[in-house]
């Protein structure tokens, strides 16, 4: 018996090795490690995926190619399949079952290439992936029938396309999604009950798109959220009781409504708003803010800087938890001493000029905004992973969104 299976393993093992030769062996297309579970096909100029596949590939690169099309059962050779990179190409068409035989996949990157939508059974019924990410195609709606097949979804990116609308029930199959990346595609509104589905979602990034207005029924349930970015729309109202009507903003940190088309704020406009600490109000057409429009909240730090103000009256500050308001690139001539009723003594208001460059904490998460907003980031605390210091960028330079502040261009002053 013992020397039977000898026989058998003997002769199985050369005829792998002798498959897998054709595209992983010397001169061959892919770069695999020796035991041909990585395999990395970049930059190699591909056509169509390429054949044969081991079948103890785990991670498979294929990214910069110039793949058009992922057909039928592309990847079922590899059933032990985990980790897919697609991104750069020039993929149009996802046929049905393309996965098929792929349910041990966990991440899918399809970043960068021309996918306008996927067959609704391109996923195995037994899907298992947890991140996936299509940002950066020419999706004009959010692929429902084929993601809804990948109920172990945690991360879904589809920032940079095309989506114009979100259906009610979009994300029902989903409820592990964590995060949430729609930014920068064409979004004009939020269904009501959007998120019901996926209340542990806890980063929500809505930015870029030209949403109007927000409904307190959109996010009801988020009950998880942590940060939820609304910045660079053409909202002009917060509705009344937002917050404190919903449970679902109770958790949340971080805030950003920044380069909006909001004029003014009403009283207790965060009312409800417990954990938040940080509130970007910048870069809108803000002229008032009502008396205690800042009471019931727990916000450390409230920028409110490159606004319309020319007077702040009333009680408009009261709440002792602020530590900062920052106020600066405001036309501001009259400046109540009744506004800062109910601030703490040791309170920073920032109202001078642009030449003084306040900074904030962050994570890694949230530098990824703040650098294309303006700000330049660098490490904090050496010894604390993941925290960094950011401050807007000096006069005479301005933040390229992705490295941080770089020099205006000579005879160009850029105004952030």
């Amino acid at each position: 018996m013992r020397f039977l299976l000898f026989v058998a393993f003997a002769v199985m093992v050369p005829q792998i090795l002798l498959s897998d030769q054709k595209v992983c062996g010397q001169n061959a297309v892919c770069k695999c490690d020796p035991s041909f579970t990585t395999m990395n096909c970049a930059h190699r100029n591909l056509s169509s995926v390429p054949s044969p596949l081991p079948q103890t590939v785990k991670k498979l690169n294929l990214s910069s190619n110039s793949l058009r099309r992922i057909p039928k059962m592309a990847f079922s050779s590899c059933p032990l399949l985990t980790n897919l990179n697609l991104d750069y190409n020039q993929i149009r068409e996802i046929e049905e079952d393309a996965f098929l035989g792929n349910g041990n996949m966990t991440s899918l990157y399809l970043d960068n290439n021309e996918i306008s939508e996927i067959e609704e059974g391109a996923f195995a019924s037994d899907c298992r992936i947890i991140n996936m990410q299509m940002s950066y195609n020419q999706l004009q709606k959010i692929p429902v029938g084929a993601i809804s097949r990948c109920k172990s979804l945690q991360l879904l990116y589809l920032r940079n396309n095309t989506i114009n609308v979100i259906e009610n029930g979009t994300f029902l199959s989903n409820p592990d999604i964590r995060y949430l990346a729609l930014q920068s595609n064409r979004l004009r509104s939020l269904p009501p009950f959007l998120y019901r589905p996926i209340q542990a979602a806890n980063l929500v990034y809505l930015s870029t798109n030209k949403i109007t207005e927000v409904l307190t029924s959109s996010f009801r349930d988020l009950a998880e959220v942590k940060c939820l970015d609304l910045s660079d729309n053409l909202i002009d109202e917060i509705p009344e009781n937002l917050f404190i009507r919903n449970k679902t903003f109770h958790n949340m940190t971080k805030l950003f409504l920044h380069k909006n088309r909001l004029r003014f704020l009403r009283q207790n406009t965060f009312e409800g708003l417990y954990n938040l600490k940080y509130v970007f109000l910048n870069s809108n057409q803000l002229q008032g803010l009502a008396n205690g429009a800042f009471i019931g909240s727990s916000f450390k730090f409230i920028y409110l800087f490159g606004n319309n103000f020319t007077t702040i009256l009333n009680n408009s500050f009261a709440n002792e938890n602020i530590t900062e308001v920052h106020l600066f690139k405001n036309p501001i001539e009259t400046f109540s001493t009744n506004a800062l009723d109910g601030l703490k003594n040791n309170t920073t208001l920032v109202c001078v000029s642009s030449d003084f460059v306040p900074t904030v904490i962050a994570d890694k998460n949230f530098i990824k905004i703040l650098l294309k907003e303006g700000f330049n980031c660098t490490k904090y605390q050496p010894g604390k992973k993941g925290s960094y210091k950011c401050h807007p960028c000096r006069p005479g330079t301005f933040g390229d969104g992705e490295t941080g502040c770089s020099p205006c261009p000579s005879g160009k002053t850029i105004f952030l």
